[in-house]
């Protein structure tokens, strides 16, 4: 059996729609917290289609609000499938829709699920991706929406980040751009989004500092892990630790770092597993045990 360890996935808002489930925006909030909760499972193509009828249903009722919600989670469960032409497209018609309708929060939303789309591109699509993150961070900042505004600022250093050694400068913007977000997380006391900042911090520090600096980071990201009870990001969280413990030279605890995430991934029956699988394979190599490598890529081999 699959287990679940933690409510929600995509922004995390499927409680608060939870706890507004009454009246005539009880279904439409229903199916919202369903597609989130879907996404946490990584079924993505169920979440995009639950996805997809929580937003009309919203539609039906005037809600715009959970309308744009609801299409930032299907964007996320496309990217999750693995279909960014689709998450990208989706969310430009989209951003013309509230566009059209004169709704500067549901059109910033789009712009962060632009960026978003876009993190692994470049050119004019990058260019676009950090325009699209810098406008939504000025219209949630305006309207005081701290926790919009610091997706938009995860989604801009994301895509800074996205050419990593390549581009150190973008790297250093990166980090940036996730203090910031960190520093208002912890103004609001939201401990997911500052989870999420620290771990874009690790990944920047990595790579314009040391892997001992992107530890410490890293370790805050899981204390706020462990306490929100996610499993999930804990066990990618561990991963990135085992890849930094390689560089250190700390074999021991990159192996155990990974074991760990293994364990997760396989608990929780993820599609991650063969990642974790790999950075088993990979601590293996850098302690020299070629036996228990060739063991790891056997199993490997057979299950996927």
């Amino acid at each position: 059996m699959r287990i679940q360890a933690c409510t929600g996935g995509g922004d995390y808002l499927a409680d608060k729609y939870r706890a507004k489930a009454s009246g005539a925006a009880k279904e439409a909030c229903e199916l919202f917290a369903e597609t989130e909760d879907l996404i946490g499972l990584e079924q993505f193509a169920e979440a995009a289609q639950i996805g997809k009828k929580a937003a009309e249903s919203f539609r039906s009722h005037g809600d715009n609000c959970g309308a744009a919600d609801s299409i930032r989670a299907i964007v996320k469960a496309l990217l999750g499938e693995g279909r960014h032409a689709d998450a990208q497209q989706l969310a430009r018609d989209e951003l013309a829709r509230f566009r059209s309708a004169a709704d500067k929060g549901g059109e910033a939303k789009m712009l962060v699920s632009i960026a978003e789309s876009n993190a692994a591109t470049d050119g004019k699509l990058k260019a676009e991706a950090i325009a699209s993150a810098k406008e939504a961070r000025a219209t949630f900042r305006s309207q005081g929406d701290k926790f919009m505004e610091v997706k938009a600022l995860l989604a801009l250093a994301a895509v800074n980040m996205n050419k990593g050694e390549i581009d150190l400068a973008g790297v250093e913007t990166a980090l940036k751009n996730a203090n910031e977000a960190k520093e208002i997380a912890q103004e609001t006391d939201n401990r997911r989004i500052e989870a999420e900042s620290l771990h874009i911090i690790a990944e920047a520090r990595g790579i314009v500092s040391s892997p001992e600096d992107a530890l410490e980071a890293a370790d805050e990201a899981m204390d706020l892990y462990l306490e929100l009870r996610d499993k999930r990001m804990e066990a990618f969280e561990l991963m990135k630790m085992s890849e930094w413990n390689v560089k250190l030279g700390d074999h021991a605890r990159a192996l155990s770092d990974a074991e760990d995430a293994l364990d997760i991934y396989q608990m929780l029956q993820s599609p991650q597993e063969v990642k974790a699988l790999r950075t088993v394979f990979d601590a293996h190599m850098a302690r020299a045990d070629l036996r228990k490598a060739r063991l790891v890529a056997a199993e490997a081999l057979r299950r996927f």
